[in-house]
């Protein structure tokens, strides 16, 4: 095989398949990747189990940074 034709290939059924397919996946996981990226702090911080001691006397958190207003 010389050289691939490359509009060709890209002008067929099976690559425009795997573009579909690519797209279908692509396009679910970045959504779910900015809503979880941006959502993760906002609820860790409405978290109880945070504030708990972790083990014995360790905590995780110990509020020298808590700005919650309660």
């Amino acid at each position: 095989m010389k050289g691939a034709n490359y509009e060709t290939i890209a002008q067929s059924a099976s690559f425009r398949g795997l573009i579909q397919a690519k797209k279908q996946f692509i396009i679910p996981a970045t959504v779910f990747f900015f809503v979880f990226y941006f959502a993760l702090p906002v609820l860790t911080s409405y978290s109880k189990a945070l504030n708990a001691p972790a083990i014995g006397p360790v905590s995780i958190h110990d509020g020298r940074y808590d700005r919650r207003p309660f």
